[in-house]
């Protein structure tokens, strides 16, 4: 019954193919595993969610968000372009490029210590002790924490889905139940950004050795990969800050509380996004492999697709937003309006296979111009707008930043030769 079964849905899958244009055999097996670690890695984040919304101060919440807004910043030296390059290594065979990438990121991570001593310094100069020992506590994480977990890109390139999403589950799922576990006896954020660092980085430490045991690198090596590695890095700078800046200028300015009500109105559309990041994953290997001159004529076909399947998506997110917070998250009802309008950069999510296929093709030119003019417009719009109009000040730079990268996006990929 089971084998009639997967019979037919290949049957359906090779039929399909003639009107997606689109490996659907691929996209089923590798998907249903990313999808299905979406899935479960949503319903765990959104439990947290639940739990620090019902368990938690706002202004509490509000000042644990944004010392962890200030992650991915402060990890900036770990180099997080190299992610992209090991994949794009590890998909051609040249496997061996994933110790001296490794090696690479925790060796320049060190400086990113330095940087969070010194935000530490300043906090203790200006009688913050809190943010002061924070960031102190920080300091001795931040080389590991966005490089450790580099086994992800490994599995993604080796495009072994199913292992890459039953580990994934369980670093999300071990990690949130220990968040959740001392949520309920503490409400000290010390000792609630203690358990959040240490958590992480024991576990993706453990979850890293059994995959270097399980599957070995080859030798073959490109070292050219980690020179571009770092140029996606640098290229890359000015992105990771504009993604975090608005929740460092919202607490500022507005403060914690007001901090808590804006990240859980971009909360469930952070989680809806988590399936359709699944097909980057999927596609990343396939673009490095296919010349840009074909995929210029497949890709917007498919693109188009896509942004038809979202609307009804945006549309019913929108109906259902009033009750979704009432009932997981009744403290912060005031995020529902925020969250309604901030639910149309779904709209956006198509465009990024155009830069997504520069990446896989190394365009270093057409990628630092990309990477450097919207981050900075958007950067400038938030210190502009963000003051006057608070929260609507961050989603209305939101909303245009996005309209604009996604047409520079098609312009720059319809410029770009093979």
């Amino acid at each position: 019954m089971i084998k009639k079964a997967r019979k037919k849905t290949g049957k359906f899958l090779r039929w399909s193919q003639k009107y997606t244009k689109t490996d659907m055999i691929y996209l089923a097996k590798g998907g249903f595993w990313l999808n299905l670690g979406k899935i479960i890695n949503s319903i765990a984040s959104l439990g947290l969610a639940v739990a620090f919304a019902n368990l938690l101060p706002a202004e509490t919440y509000g000042t644990f968000r944004f010392i962890i807004s200030f992650v991915p910043i402060l990890s900036i030296p770990t180099l997080k372009g190299m992610n992209q390059a090991i994949v794009r290594a590890v998909s051609q065979g040249n496997e061996g490029t994933f110790y001296p990438a490794l090696k690479t990121k925790i060796r320049w991570g060190a400086w990113g210590a330095v940087g969070t001593l010194v935000l530490a310094l300043y906090y203790f100069y200006n009688q913050n002790n809190t943010l002061g020992i924070s960031f102190l506590m920080m300091a001795a994480f931040i080389p590991f924490i966005n490089t450790l977990n580099v086994w992800m890109q490994y599995l993604n390139g080796k495009r072994k889905f199913k292992i890459l999403t039953q580990y994934k589950n369980f670093l999300k799922i071990s990690v949130v139940s220990i968040i959740i576990f001392v949520l309920f006896f503490s409400k000290n954020i010390f000792i609630i950004l203690l358990t959040h660092l240490t958590a992480n980085l024991l576990i993706e430490t453990i979850l890293l050795l059994i995959i270097l045991k399980k599957y070995p690198p080859n030798e073959k090596k490109d070292p050219a990969s980690i020179g571009y590695g770092k140029h996606l890095s640098l290229m890359g700078i000015l992105g990771t800050v504009a993604t975090r800046i608005d929740m460092i200028l919202l607490f500022h300015y507005l403060g914690p509380t007001q901090l808590a009500i804006y990240t859980f109105s971009l909360k469930p559309i952070e989680e809806l996004k988590k399936p359709l990041s699944s097909l980057k994953e999927l596609t990343m290997p396939k673009l490095s492999q296919r010349d840009i001159g074909q995929l210029k004529k497949s890709l917007p076909p498919r693109m188009i697709k896509l942004f038809l399947f979202l609307i009804p998506v945006v549309i019913l997110y929108f109906f259902i937003a009033p009750q979704f917070y009432k009932f997981l998250f009744p403290q912060y009802t005031e995020s529902i309006i925020y969250s309604q309008v901030f639910a149309l950069t779904i709209f956006f999510f198509p465009g990024s296979f155009m830069a997504q296929t520069m990446d896989a093709h190394a365009k270093k030119k057409q990628l630092y111009i990309l990477r450097t003019v919207i981050p900075t417009f958007k950067i400038i719009l938030f210190f502009i707008l963000l003051p006057i109009y608070g929260i609507w000040g961050a989603i209305i730079t939101t909303l245009i930043t996005g309209t604009i990268g996604f047409f520079f996006s098609l312009f720059l990929f319809i410029k770009t030769k093979s």
